[in-house]
């Protein structure tokens, strides 16, 4: 490495250095062991260390490795995260856009190159292509931004030969053209890291020899992603709407399904799933049949049993339906992370001949890394859907919970709300029905709300007492009116007693999601209730009392329940 990398410390952003050290707490001890994902990558940090500028900082910092990012006069703009299963993210308030990782030069250096530099998108990926040519590598953060990076360097370094290395899929390619210069993907992997894992350090060198020339479009539209259509053509095409579930759920759209926990709302979504992998009729509507992928992020166990219950219940078997589960959740937030659902999702409907035509996220909150109320990360959580979504013209589902106030909507960044063609609302009342309504349907008339009951089926299985173990599936209620309720005021040792029950309910939820288990088969016994309240007997009584005679809670000896 260049002797000219020996410089006083680079400039340092004040906020950012003030966050990065708060989170490093001088913790060295950290930094003696590899992380998991190094160790995947058959790579140690102190190899990264070496090769990259000798002013950035490279740190494991709890269970992640983090990476500064710099700008091309050395600033620091912030770092990424990498998680050990390789989920990445750029820490709050770190600037992605122009920014990189250096390997092999000092940022002071641009100004005077002359040589190949390359732009890359992974620092595990910049690292075996400095080793395999020497060459100095910017890994910035993620394909889409290594348009930005590379226009960035053309000014600043004008003299250097720029090669964009990408990955060899459809986003990596795309990006690559998208940046009008040089570039190239490895040609036996999908990225350059795994191309050394397989064939080693030759065949990296080999396969970055295969420069292509900057991408030439035919035409110049093919250049432009904004253009515009002539109301005449779009008259001229004018279609119906093309359904996914008459009257409810349209094809090519975004919605979102919100309630609180335990009021069905991933009944509903299950439900749906298993009509449209099977082409059954939802509840006397049409359904078009198709590849259902369901990504969900709690309550596995329950999944399965659910499944088994609308099959037995409606005699319709899914051994051969086209619905996949997935195994972990995913964080859609994530660029990286939502390519690589969108890969697994392509590969699979290669693999059966059905492109997907539902893709449900189950809930938001276990498959969103970011901030639920950052209109910035909620947009990046909804461009992926929305690329996702344009792939296939599939429908996306989002599973979300309802905010404090459950007039106002789901929780979070109204940024969702915005940006979704549908949303319904699921909500359970005193008597355990559910209903369906919609609270927005962007370009058709609202449908009518759906009120549905969960019937008990009994399962082919035993408990440790060889009991029968149930599951439930959803049965419509024809002509159902839901009960109208006052807003109930509450007093002092009610509200209480309600916040007591509140907290105990969602441990018993988190305590069942940890197992493995169905979080909605949550339930809290009135006298461990009791004893959370600290109120006397006679006083709880009362409360207990008062809150049931309201309808927000419901007993159901020797346990209570909540309904609002």
């Amino acid at each position: 490495m260049s002797s000219q990398l020996k410089q006083s410390p680079a400039p340092v952003v004040a906020g950012d250095e003030a966050s990065f050290q708060t989170e490093h707490l001088n913790d060295s001890a950290a930094n003696d062991r590899e992380h998991p994902y190094l160790v995947r990558k058959d790579l140690t940090l102190a190899e990264l260390k070496a090769a990259a500028w000798d002013q950035l900082r490279l740190e494991i910092v709890g269970d992640t490795l983090q990476r500064e990012l710099v700008d091309a006069t050395g600033a620091s703009r912030g770092y990424e995260r990498i998680w050990p299963d390789g989920t990445k993210k750029a820490g709050h308030g770190s600037t992605v856009s122009g920014t990189f990782s250096p390997i092999g030069f000092a940022p002071h250096e641009l100004l005077n190159l002359s040589g190949p530099l390359v732009v890359c998108a992974g620092l595990a990926d910049g690292y075996r292509i400095h080793e395999a040519t020497g060459y100095p590598v910017a890994c910035c953060v993620g394909e889409p931004t290594l348009r930005g990076l590379a226009d960035k360097l053309f000014t600043v370094a004008g003299r250097a030969q720029l090669l964009v290395a990408a990955d060899n899929d459809d986003a990596g390619v795309r990006s690559a053209k998208a940046t009008g210069r040089r570039w190239v993907v490895p040609s036996s992997a999908k990225d350059w890291s795994d191309v050394y894992q397989q064939e080693g350090i030759h065949a990296v060198r080999e396969q970055l020899a295969n420069i292509q020339d900057p991408f030439e479009p035919e035409s110049e539209s093919e250049t432009r992603r904004f253009n515009f259509v002539a109301a005449g053509a779009m008259i001229q095409h004018l279609k119906p709407i093309d359904w996914l579930l008459r009257g409810y759920v349209e094809r090519d759209s975004l919605a979102v399904l919100f309630g609180e926990p335990g009021h069905g709302k991933s009944f509903i979504a299950i439900d749906m799933a298993c009509s449209v992998s099977t082409g059954t009729p939802w509840h006397g509507n049409d359904a078009r049949q198709g590849a259902v992928f369901y990504v969900a992020g709690e309550g596995h166990n329950g999944i399965s049993r659910r499944l088994r219950a609308w099959s037995d219940a409606r005699g319709i078997a899914l051994d051969d339906a086209p619905l996949f589960i997935s195994e972990t959740s995913a964080n859609l937030s994530d660029y990286s992370s939502a390519v690589e659902v969108a890969s697994t999702v392509k590969a699979m409907s290669e693999d059966i001949g059905q492109a997907p035509a539902l893709i449900v996220v189950d809930t938001l909150a276990r498959n969103f890394g970011g901030d639920e109320n950052s209109a910035t990360d909620m947009g990046a959580f909804i461009r992926h859907l929305d690329e996702m979504r344009h792939e296939w013209k599939a429908t996306v589902l989002v599973v979300h919970h309802s905010g404090k106030d459950k007039t106002k909507g789901a929780r979070g960044s109204t940024a969702l709300r915005g940006a979704v063609d549908a949303e319904y609302s699921a909500s359970k009342d005193e008597y355990g029905v559910i209903t369906l309504e919609s609270g927005k349907m962007k370009d058709a008339e609202a449908p009518a709300p759906m009120s549905f009951k969960l019937d008990g089926v009994k399962l082919p299985l035993l408990d440790d007492d060889m009991n029968p173990i149930y599951g439930a599936a959803l049965t419509q209620i024809e002509g159902y009116e839901p009960p109208k309720r006052e807003h109930a005021r509450i007093g002092k040792n009610q509200a209480a007693a309600l916040a007591s029950l509140r907290k105990l309910y969602q441990e018993h939820r988190k305590r069942l999601e940890r197992g493995g288990q169905d979080p909605d088969g949550a339930r809290v016994e009135i006298e461990q209730w009791r004893t959370e309240t600290s109120l006397p007997r006679q006083r709880f009584k009362e409360s207990k009392d008062a809150l049931v005679s309201k309808g927000l809670i419901r007993e159901a000896f020797p346990y209570v329940e909540l309904v609002d």
